[in-house]
């Protein structure tokens, strides 16, 4: 994109960088403000600029999450498809040793 198409799309890139602005637009736009239903409301929800999304749980302890990064390290720069599967075999050979019923 050019420069003047992106100053027809309408955004400034630079101010969206600038730290100060971010900051501001943190502090006055609280994701805790509560919620309320949008149903039978009209126009867009109050807050289109983040959505939180929980990090997946699983049977894994803090401890035996370790384990598992601590085993894969070595493969963690998978570059090739053969490479790839090496590690996903490593983790679930790990994973089925530490919750073999799970597996």
């Amino acid at each position: 994109m050019s420069v003047e198409e992106m100053e027809v799309f309408g955004v400034d890139w630079e101010v969206l960088c600038d730290d100060s602005i971010l900051v501001s637009h943190q502090e006055n736009n609280n994701i805790n403000e509560g919620s309320t239903s949008w149903l039978g409301r009209r126009g867009p929800p109050e807050h289109l600029n983040e959505i939180t999304v929980d990090p997946p749980t699983g049977p894994f302890s803090e401890a035996e999450m370790e384990v598992l990064d601590a085993t894969l390290l070595p493969f963690a720069g998978a570059v090739t498809d053969e490479d790839g599967a090496i590690l996903w075999l490593e983790g679930l050979a790990t994973a089925r040793r530490m919750w073999s019923d799970l597996f």
